[in-house]
């Protein structure tokens, strides 16, 4: 990813906590390596789940990674798709991204729920977008 400047754009992604008012550093010597946005703490596991760009350089793909930057599974492995918008439900037993196909100019969002239980797949809803969990 470059900067306005052409140069390359530094990224850091720290762990807030609002209690104590202090940063962590997460993934650490990983910023140049990986292009990655919209982590999400899993606090169950100590693991976030983020979007990265895919290594064809045009989708976005869920990854699974610990705190050191180290990636433990792609949760999503699909190419021809665009994956964002993440959202964990309460209990963070599922998550709700939305995926949309590379392909064609007239694709439109689709929802889809990952279980993280059972390790399955699940689409939601076709035609909408940015899903996000009620408490």
């Amino acid at each position: 990813m470059q900067n306005y400047w052409g140069e390359i754009a530094d990224i850091e992604i720290f762990e807030a906590n609002v209690g104590t008012g202090s940063l962590t550093k997460l993934f650490d010597g990983q910023e140049l390596s990986i292009n990655y946005f919209q982590p999400t703490y899993f606090n169950n596991e100590n693991l976030a789940v983020l979007v990265r760009i895919g290594f064809n350089g045009n989708s976005k793909q869920i990854w699974v990674i610990d705190k050191d930057g180290e990636k433990i599974f792609e949760l999503t492995n699909y190419h021809q798709y665009n994956h964002s918008a993440l959202s964990w439900d309460s209990a963070e037993e599922k998550l709700a991204f939305q995926r949309y196909l590379l392909t064609s100019s007239d694709s439109l969002p689709e929802v889809w729920i990952w279980e993280n239980q059972n390790n399955q797949f699940q689409l939601i809803a076709k035609n909408a977008a940015r899903a996000i969990w009620i408490p």
